[in-house]
């Protein structure tokens, strides 16, 4: 981490537990640097015969100019009441802070991580009904990888509806683990088809040193 990004992570004290706390749905935060957030959501459809991505509105079921995308945990230094400096950016799961929720119009996200037997962190993620009600296939991709490695998670030919979770065991604390995923499936829209791909990554670190 810079040294930069040090001073603007220790002048966050107690910003605004974005970790533990839904922004508005369908946040439209283009703007916002991902790599400084904990966990990024993008939806992107690309209708046949189109090579431009576009978004979509759950609200009103339809295509956006734009890809959507939705941020939380953006420069959140502190998290779980002590967050260390170094996790700037990151969900710091501690004792008293053990979960972590994510919804908007488009997805569902969570993720727990348990300090009794070995921290391991399950996790869910839940594709939203507007979304389900346009899908006219299986999942073809439903994959999420971590880094550092030995944890995924691949389940493709399910559909759309399913609720897809897994979890992680053998995990350290005070370790920066990124997670990354991928959803994509066919949609009709307003009598089109396309391909939708649902994108997004987690960064997170499991403390163990405070409650």
């Amino acid at each position: 981490m810079t040294d930069i990004r040090r001073l603007i992570a220790s002048g966050l004290v107690l910003a605004t537990m974005l970790g533990l706390t839904a922004s508005p749905a369908n946040a439209q935060t283009q703007e916002t640097d991902p790599t400084t957030c904990a966990y990024v959501a993008e939806v992107s459809v690309v209708m046949d015969g189109q090579t431009e991505a576009k978004g979509f509105d759950s609200s009103r079921g339809d295509l956006t100019p734009e890809p959507s995308r939705t941020t939380d945990g953006c420069e959140a230094a502190d998290q779980g009441g002590h967050a260390p400096q170094d996790d700037f950016g990151s969900k710091v799961f501690t004792s008293k802070a053990p979960t972590y929720h994510k919804s908007d119009t488009n997805s569902t996200f969570d993720a727990q991580t348990n300090f009794v037997a070995g921290l391991p962190t399950a996790f869910g993620f839940k594709v939203s009904q507007a979304l389900i009600k346009v899908a006219i296939s299986p999942v073809s991709v439903a994959n999420a990888t971590r880094t550092p490695p030995n944890c995924s998670y691949n389940k493709p030919g399910v559909s759309v509806d399913y609720l897809f979770h897994w979890s992680c065991s053998k995990q350290e604390a005070e370790v920066d683990y990124r997670f990354t995923g991928k959803w994509v499936f066919r949609v009709n829209i307003g009598g089109q088809t396309g391909t939708a791909t649902i994108s997004w990554k987690f960064d997170y670190i499991i403390y163990t040193r405070i409650g």
